[in-house]
């Protein structure tokens, strides 16, 4: 029981230092290596507690091999290939020309072309693995837990964006300060992570209201006030974002959440509850901040200039060159710059494809996709199956949550980056969990189905 209980309070507390600490990205090599400690550690601590475990929690296969598919890929990328088959690879032939002019002579050289950088993106791996092997230790009730940190994490760092709205630019009040950047972002980087954050905790505030009061000492229907007002003012702090994928997903998001909170049979009775918070919200915001109002309507009029959508001939020309086996993880800043074409070039440069797809392309060729298409083929799978089950179950009602989470975090993966950041990564994964797992056999089944038989 003690060594139960110390395996649960130490998986929350590295959820929580994910969620609070790691929206920074690159930006924070610290925190990102204290992380990939702490979870390598977490992991190590959860596997030995196994000898001492009386239902021990399945891996499931799929999620699994799709786990060990992405490790190998990395360590072929970091396997040193003979220098003569290394340079007839495609994308090569500067690199291999770069070595026979420094006199190096024919060494040999691993597939990736910054071995390093692909070091550095196999570590990041390492905490969202923790998460998802540590939940499915979790009971169901434990899992709610973890949709609170989510939520928790998010209202906090809500709190923060509105001191950012009241005093922008100012370095106290950001995590990540930028010169010039006075945009609400909370606890992340930019506004954009701000704002997908802050929507997966919308989903998962729908998933605490529908299991009652939970961790909340209050009576059931006094909490679930409390859940919406919390969820509204989450709504409040998307619009103030001004991300244009926030703008774009908040009102899909707040039907899907609210469909899923307040176990509506008809369509209409959640469409109208959504409606109502999420036009009441925009109302509040247009009538307290006009002025963030013509900030967000300039963000969308510009998008045709967009340096993002204006690299996209010179991203699908990389994706070409580095065909089939792709340029190796990490790499995308060093190997995009060799390609970038003079018309875009400017003072402003792309640190990330702002696309993961493409990025994953170009850094991994064929295979990375083919793992991606997998996993989509496995998440509409279980999702399909969730949306059936009919047993009213908490298992069940996380699962839709989780999906509905998944698929946002996919739909916001084809214009940004949001999985290279710790805490949406960290978050992905919980939700993976959720959605894969399978609690342990009922004893009391199992020993009926024996006697039956």
């Amino acid at each position: 029981m003690i060594l139960q209980r110390g395996g649960l309070y130490g998986s929350a507390a590295l959820f929580f230092f994910l969620l609070l600490l790691g929206g920074g990205g690159s930006e924070s090599p610290l925190i990102a290596a204290l992380a990939q400690a702490a979870s390598l550690a977490a992991v190590g601590a959860a596997l030995a507690s196994l000898l001492f475990l009386r239902h021990v929690p399945r891996l499931p296969l799929v999620p699994g091999l799709l786990i060990v598919s992405a490790l190998l890929l990395v360590l072929v990328q970091l396997v040193p290939l003979p220098f003569g088959l290394w340079s007839r690879l495609p994308g090569r032939e500067l690199a291999a020309e770069a070595t026979r002019l420094a006199g190096l002579g024919p060494v040999a050289m691993p597939l990736s072309l910054d071995p390093e950088a692909t070091r550095r993106a196999a570590l990041m791996l390492l905490p969202p693995i923790a998460v998802f092997i540590l939940a499915l230790f979790r009971t169901p009730k434990q899992r709610l837990g973890g949709l609170w940190l989510v939520i928790g994490v998010a209202l906090f760092s809500a709190l923060l964006a509105a001191l950012q709205v009241v005093r922008p630019g100012a370095s106290a009040v950001y995590f990540y300060p930028a010169p010039g950047y006075t945009a609400p972002s909370g606890i992340f980087a930019n506004q954009n992570h701000q704002a997908l954050f802050l929507l997966l905790a919308i989903l998962a505030l729908a998933a605490v209201i529908r299991s009652g009061h939970g961790r909340i000492p209050l009576d059931a229907k006094r909490s679930l006030h409390v859940g919406w007002l919390i969820g509204a003012f989450l709504v409040v702090m998307v619009i103030a974002t001004g991300s244009r994928f926030g703008l774009l997903a908040l009102f899909p998001t707040v039907l899907i959440a609210t469909a899923l909170a307040i176990r509506a049979r008809r369509a209409a009775r959640a469409l109208g509850i959504g409606a109502s918070v999420a036009l009441a919200s925009a109302v509040t915001v247009l009538l307290v901040a006009p002025d963030l109002v013509r900030t967000v309507g300039a963000r969308f009029s510009g998008t045709g200039s967009d340096l993002r959508s204006r690299a996209l001939p010179d991203l699908f020309y990389a994706i070409d060159q580095y065909a089939p086996f792709g340029s190796g993880l990490g790499t995308f800043d060093p190997v995009f710059r060799g390609v970038e074409s003079l018309d875009i070039v400017d003072t402003a440069y792309l640190n990330h494809a702002h696309n993961d797809y493409i990025e994953l392309a170009i850094e991994t060729g064929y295979a990375g996709p083919a793992l991606v298409a997998l996993f989509l083929l496995l998440w509409v799978w279980r999702l399909w199956g969730a949306l059936r089950d009919r047993s009213g179950s908490t298992e069940a009602l996380q699962a839709r949550v989780a999906g509905a989470m998944i698929g946002l975090v996919l739909l916001h993966s084809a214009i940004d980056y949001p999985l290279r950041t710790i805490s949406h990564f960290a978050t992905f994964a919980f939700a993976c969990a959720l959605l894969f797992s399978r609690g342990p056999p009922d004893p009391v089944k199992r020993r009926v189905r024996r006697k039956l038989g």
